[in-house]
């Protein structure tokens, strides 16, 4: 039973360099995985993902000024500049097209 305990440090350090050399290889995986998945989804909806949005500031950018005004109603959408129209006016506030 003592035999169990009684490590030599010959035989551990080995092992603890081969599993932080694992650790790092996949962690180096996981994030070209997430890099790939991330840009085939942008290719396939064709615009930033709403998880890469960190702030209000960024989705004003995306979607136009008065983005608080759109929830919960059906929203109009400038097929020209792919912002939010006033729920107004139904115009665009970029370009001014009626929607």
């Amino acid at each position: 039973m003592m035999n169990l305990l009684n490590f030599n440090l010959e035989q551990i350090v080995p092992i603890g360099i081969f599993l932080i050399f694992l650790l790092i290889i996949s962690s180096i995986g996981y994030e070209i995985y997430r890099f790939f998945k991330h840009r085939s989804a942008e290719k396939k909806h064709g615009k930033a993902l709403k998880s890469k949005i960190r702030s209000k500031e960024q989705y004003k950018e995306l979607h136009g000024a008065n983005y608080n005004t759109n929830v919960g109603k059906k929203s109009l959408i400038c097929p020209i500049c792919n912002i939010f129209a006033d729920q107004n006016t139904k115009l665009c506030p970029k370009c001014g097209k009626k929607l």
